[in-house]
């Protein structure tokens, strides 16, 4: 039998009026089984699970909300005002059934779909005044699961059971109780992202009553107690744990974008003269004049704006929904008529925007990836949570210090390498040579507005903050200095200092990170402009290396991608294994750190032996060299203090010619 304890009520039913008389249910003869129940998990309550042929007394024990029972002989169960839910055996088969008690104040019903299969379980929808944020309502199933019954049938009917509840439910809190009786339920927890909670014997030395559950933050291990009656079952306890601290509520900046004011910001670039930028003497100067004004410009026309925003938050709220929400929440005991009508604008508004959202993002994406994490949004999947604290030498890191410490070891991968020589390289100046230069590597404003045009207006900015959809909507008004910019970084064979840092994002490998280096990757956020200048540098090598390309080389060229390894090698594999007495050896390889630990000296050395133009190495080595970086765990959260850089003078960085040399 499970039992939950809630806040217990006064009774005011008579002795008689509490006594039920229930015919029998089971046999001595039969297993006995075991019942689930819900939990309110939002305040103090306890959960209790028994096996049990004595039931006259359960009831007296604690007070509870809703008692799912398995009964072994006919007795009389006090009901405290709690409705009776029943599922029989068929008629052919001896006794049994699965039977339940809820309390009359909780709503609930039976989800009838599912309780007419043949099988032992008996399904309950419930919707507590409160539940866990997230979580639309709960799903409780019965389950017993006879030892001489098909294992493989069992766990096809739990699994389109649970499928069909959440889809009748979706966002619902599950908890599976019963005895599975060495029921193999990797699949099933797996799948449906719950966790079995009970970790010591209940029957003898076998762990036979299940407790699954996707609210398992919600409560403490159970706790073993002796059977209830003649039962040979120990009960289990779940106490939940203490009400945790509220959800911190994030604070995010986000620019006010408003139509009129991108007008307003479009005829002030189109009436800039970016003429000025001709008369300053190097790429340097030309670069922090361009970005000090068009900066000063976006705060001016989009200043930042603090949004409050909950880590369970849809992607499709907006702050327009959270004000009518607080509103209709101000008016639900003060003024019904206005309640009513603010609820029936919060449902079109929300139902209006996650059907756009689903329109936009799902059914029109033909991007995997894109469509996977959008169904995972809108299921509600839980999101991997920001780095938030470490443990390094048996000491916890967090926030600055554990920012700081990410970074050492992220750059300590390098510390055997030697580092490119910092000096400048000679800029030439002889007019000929430069008039060679420009007119062989020159960039014209159409050539970046093609690039520009074909941003992602969602890709991230790197620490110059200058926004992607920024550089991508004003293209046409932006080409001509960025233009002027790039083709002075090339004749000077010149790399600013602001395109040579770095915002870097640890992401996990793993859900529990324990070590930096084997549990962690890092994510380089750098200037959207200077990764733009990469993509003509890119195809310029390209161009001049492409004979030299292996023709097995799928990797870091246009057109081709891991799905063409794969089909050669297969082909490979395939074509000769067709012929008899052949087999083929593979040989995987796995470099760790492959591509941080390139030897800059070998690099540049190799561009040389293939005959690139020294006006790219030269530049491909200002590029290598006086880099520095930061680690950034979350919002405003920085590795040191914000303005302060770990220089990294080995580690080659995530640019776009890189794998191909």
């Amino acid at each position: 039998m499970y039992k939950a304890l809630f806040p217990a009520q006064p009774s005011t039913t008579t002795k008689s009026e509490r006594l039920v008389e229930l015919p029998r249910i089971c046999s001595w003869d039969d297993k006995k089984k075991n019942l689930a129940i819900p939990v309110r998990v939002t305040q103090r309550q306890n959960y209790n699970h028994c096996n049990s042929n004595n039931t006259s007394n359960i009831n007296s024990k604690r007070r509870s909300n809703l008692v799912p029972i398995n009964l072994t002989s006919t007795r009389k169960v006090p009901s405290r005002e709690k409705e009776k839910i029943r599922k029989d055996r068929s008629a052919d088969k001896r006794g049994g059934g699965v039977c339940t008690y809820i309390k009359s104040s909780i709503d609930f019903t039976t989800i009838d779909e599912l309780n007419d299969s043949p099988f032992e379980s008996l399904w309950v929808y419930l919707r507590p005044n409160r539940l866990p944020r997230g979580f639309s309502c709960l799903i409780i199933g019965i389950i017993y699961h006879p030892p001489q019954d098909d294992d493989a049938t069992f766990t096809d009917h739990l699994i389109s059971s649970l499928d069909a509840a959440l889809n009748k439910y979706p966002n619902a809190g599950i908890i599976l109780v019963g005895d599975f009786n060495r029921l193999n339920y990797r699949y099933i927890s797996n799948h449906f992202n719950l966790r079995q909670t009970v970790k010591n014997p209940t029957r003898g030395a076998a762990i036979l009553d299940l407790i699954f559950t996707n609210l398992f933050h919600h409560y403490s291990t159970p706790q073993i107690l002796p059977g209830i009656g003649l039962s040979d079952h120990n009960s289990l306890l779940i106490r939940p744990l203490r009400r945790t601290h509220k959800t911190k509520v994030e604070s995010i900046f986000r620019r006010n974008v408003k139509p009129s004011m991108k007008s307003c910001f479009g005829r002030w670039l189109a009436s800039t003269d970016w003429s000025f930028l001709e008369t300053l003497s190097n790429c340097t100067e030309k670069l922090a004049a361009f970005q000090s004004l068009l900066n000063f410009a976006i705060e001016i026309f989009f200043p930042l704006r603090k949004i409050k925003q909950h880590p369970t938050d849809r992607p499709w709220i907006t702050p327009e929904v959270k004000s009518l929400i607080q509103q209709r929440q101000q008016a639900m005991s003060k003024d019904p008529p206005v309640y009513k009508k603010l609820r029936n604008k919060v449902n079109r508004l929300n139902n209006s925007l996650r059907s756009s959202f689903f329109a936009n993002k799902v059914k029109n994406c033909d991007n995997v990836a894109s469509w996977w994490k959008s169904i995972k949004q809108l299921g509600g999947l839980p999101k991997k949570l920001p780095v938030s604290s470490v443990f390094v030498s048996g000491k916890e890191f967090h926030s600055t210090e554990l920012a700081t410490k990410i970074n050492e070891s992220f750059l300590c991968i390098t510390n055997s390498l030697p580092p490119l020589n910092s000096q400048l390289e000679n800029v030439e100046t002889d007019p000929a040579v430069v008039n060679e230069i420009i007119s062989k590597y020159h960039i014209s404003p159409e050539d970046v507005f093609t690039k520009l045009s074909n941003l992602k207006r969602t890709k991230a900015s790197g620490p110059d903050n200058l926004p992607s959809w920024v550089l991508n909507e004003f293209a046409m008004e932006l080409s001509s200095p960025v233009a002027e910019i790039f083709n002075a970084s090339i004749q000077e064979r010149v790399v600013p200092v602001s395109w040579k840092v770095a915002d870097v994002i640890p992401i996990r490998k793993t859900d529990n990170v324990k070590e930096i280096e084997n549990d962690l990757r890092p994510i380089s956020l750098t200037p959207i402009l200077s990764k733009t200048l990469e993509h003509f540098v890119a195809e310029w090598i390209m161009s001049q290396i492409r004979h030299l390309v292996d023709r097995k080389q799928f990797g870091s060229l246009a057109g081709l991608s891991t799905t063409h390894a794969l089909l050669s090698f297969f082909h490979h594999l395939y074509g000769t294994t067709d012929q008899s007495d052949q087999c083929v050896r593979v040989l995987l390889l796995d470099f760790s750190k492959a591509f941080d630990k390139i030897d800059h000296h070998i690099l540049i050395k190799k561009m040389e032996e293939m005959a690139i133009d020294p006006v790219l190495i030269a530049w491909v080595k200002q590029f290598l060299t006086g880099r520095k970086q930061r680690v950034k765990i979350v919002s405003h959260t920085y590795s040191q203090d914000k303005k302060q850089w770990l220089c990294d003078l080995r580690l080659l960085p995530q640019i776009k010619f890189g794998h191909s040399l």
